[in-house]
């Protein structure tokens, strides 16, 4: 499918699960990471990632590979590799940066004919509307727990 961006995303992935995973577990204070929103250095780094993944992928797949969709891959991955570098930070913005992502990659994949990929990238999609709902719960609920215990 000529897809080559996604096929490094989905490597992306691998390593930010594993990285997240020791984060939400362990933090930078030795515990559980909270659920939170990003503040405003943490917005631009991921500004940053989508601007610099989209610039280097577009030129990477536009002079480098025979794909017929350079840009198109290039901008679903490079709110991917945002929203995947946010989710691993616990922030709620990553559901925002994946769902764009989701919105970009599920007419891509239509065009390719990738029915089935396109349909659990949809269901993807609702997933990631449910995951900010509940992060969003949760930081309320942190926010009155922290304000009752203050």
């Amino acid at each position: 499918s000529k897809l080559y961006a996604d096929i490094l995303l989905n490597l992306y992935y691998l390593v930010m699960s594993i990285y997240g995973w020791f984060y939400w577990k362990m933090g930078k204070k030795k515990k559980e990471t909270p659920i939170s929103y990003a503040n405003k250095k943490e917005h631009k780094v991921a500004l940053g990632i989508v601007l610099g993944c989209f610039l280097l992928m577009a030129y990477w797949l536009s002079t480098h590979t025979n794909s017929d969709v350079p840009y198109w891959d290039a901008i679903a991955c490079a709110f991917a590799w945002a929203g995947m570098w946010l989710m691993a930070k616990r922030k709620i913005e990553n559901w925002v940066y994946l769902n764009l992502s989701n919105i970009i990659s599920i007419p891509l994949l239509i065009y390719k004919d990738l029915y089935v990929y396109a349909g659990l990238t949809t269901f993807l999609f609702v997933v990631a509307i449910s995951g900010y709902i509940k992060w969003k719960k949760i930081i309320k609920n942190e926010t009155k727990h922290d304000y009752r215990t203050a």
